[in-house]
């Protein structure tokens, strides 16, 4: 139920703003949403590199835990600029990758015959 209720509000919202999970941001390219990224500080975890990827693209906007206020405040911003909220959009739309179920099967030898 929680994964189901969350996925209804990412996909509800006109902005993300959330932490930089793998699988968060899998759910942002596919639901093609522009976001605010606070990434976890925990190397061992990844969720800069994650965040990271998104950023590059211009698909969302990285902020450190230290800058959570600013993160909030350009929030507050970008919610009122359909512009670039719809520019974020086309960039996260950019990175999806078509087939990619079937491109994992494919590279798996298990399911080869």
């Amino acid at each position: 139920p929680y994964f189901n209720n969350m996925i209804n509000i990412m996909a509800a919202a006109d902005l993300v703003v959330c932490r930089a999970g793998a699988l968060t941001v899998s759910e942002i390219i596919q639901l093609e949403k522009p976001s605010i990224l606070i990434p976890y500080n925990s190397i061992k975890v990844g969720q800069y590199q994650n965040a990271k990827i998104l950023d590059e693209n211009e698909a969302a906007l990285l902020y450190s835990d230290s800058k959570a206020d600013e993160a909030i405040e350009k929030a507050l911003e970008l919610i009122k600029n359909d512009e670039e909220l719809n520019k974020m959009s086309r960039k996260a739309k950019n990175l999806k990758k078509s087939n990619a179920a079937e491109k994992i099967v494919e590279c798996l030898d298990i399911w080869r015959s």
